[in-house]
């Protein structure tokens, strides 16, 4: 059969070192965009592209006839995950493909046992963990009724080039700037962080990675090592060649700011995964590809922090003009 990998949300971090990644291998590959001007701007050069609305169910299926492996990078709120998450299922279905579903661990909830394995119960107590157990449940019950092959890369909290919507970006922006960085629950507790290039690289093996139907679909995907807050941002900024200066997001502050921003009454739910170890066993991963090697922090932070200069020069150009 003809390969064809098809990219949902091609233009975000993680999307587009997907399509960078699949390009390296030389794989075929059709990018899903909603913006040509970036699409055209970080893509790379000749990527066949498409421009659609992954909301919009006849177009999903009409792209995915044909394809071999689809990837979810699409970030969308509220109820439009239950109509992405159909969508996708829909033109997997049409295709055959193999459906790659990144994900990450609030769905397991405070963990009863840390690093946690892939067989951990399901016991989210937050917002978002509940979210991502229901969208999990559309799979399983897909590939029970359907025959749905599917794969859900759990990836650490990502880190590096284009990462724009997480606190990883402010901790960026302000050792660039020399000012303070924020980490949350505590500074000294280890936390699974991953370079977005590994984590693309993990979906693209895992898109092709033989499966029986009994299988758990769930691979960990946590990064080098665990790090903690304080090194992380002291990484930063040595990279930036500042000293570092850093604080901390309490409980006590997000309660205060919880009443008047709902972003910080949700990361409130999951301010126990910095509060107390809460990581992921990654050996079933590594054994699976022993090739495999994952980006040092001492390559990795570098790197973010060089692509954040060149990024925050290009917004105080864009503001002036």
């Amino acid at each position: 059969m003809k390969e064809l990998h098809i990219v949902f949300g091609a233009t975000g971090a993680l999307g587009s070192a997907i399509v960078h990644e699949l390009t390296q291998r030389n794989k075929p590959t059709l990018a899903v965009v909603r913006d040509e001007d970036k699409a055209q701007r970080i893509l790379p050069e000749d990527t066949e592209y498409a421009i659609a609305d992954a909301l919009d169910a006849d177009h999903v299926t009409y792209l995915c006839d044909g394809a071999t492996a689809i990837y979810n990078c699409v970030h969308v709120r509220g109820e439009n995950w239950f109509t992405l998450t159909e969508n996708l299922i829909a033109g997997a279905k049409v295709s055959g493909a193999r459906l790659v579903f990144p994900s990450n661990i609030h769905g397991y909830g405070p963990l009863q046992q840390s690093p946690a394995t892939e067989d951990h119960p399901h016991l989210a107590t937050s917002k978002r963990g509940i979210l991502r157990n229901t969208l999990e449940k559309m799979l399983a019950d897909a590939r029970e009724r359907d025959g749905l092959s599917y794969v859900i890369p759990r990836l650490g909290g990502i880190y590096g080039p284009m990462v724009t919507d997480s606190f990883i970006a402010d901790i960026a922006e302000a050792a660039l700037q020399d000012k303070q960085a924020f980490w949350y629950g505590k500074l000294d507790v280890p936390f699974d962080l991953l370079y977005v290039k590994d984590a693309a690289t993990a979906c693209v093996l895992l898109s092709s990675m033989p499966q029986e139907a009994e299988d758990n679909p769930a691979w960990h995907v946590p990064g080098a090592a665990p790090i903690t807050g304080r090194r992380f941002i002291e990484m930063a900024f040595q990279a930036a060649g500042h000293k570092p200066k850093m604080g901390v997001r309490s409980r006590l502050m997000l309660s205060a700011l919880g009443i008047a921003v709902p972003g910080a009454k949700e990361l409130l739910e999951l301010l126990y995964e910095f509060e107390t170890p809460t990581l992921m066993d990654g050996s079933r991963f590594a054994a699976a590809f022993p090739a495999f090697r994952y980006t040092p922090y001492e390559e990795g932070i570098p790197n973010m922090v060089a692509w954040y200069s060149e990024y925050l020069r290009e917004r105080t150009a864009n503001k002036r003009e």
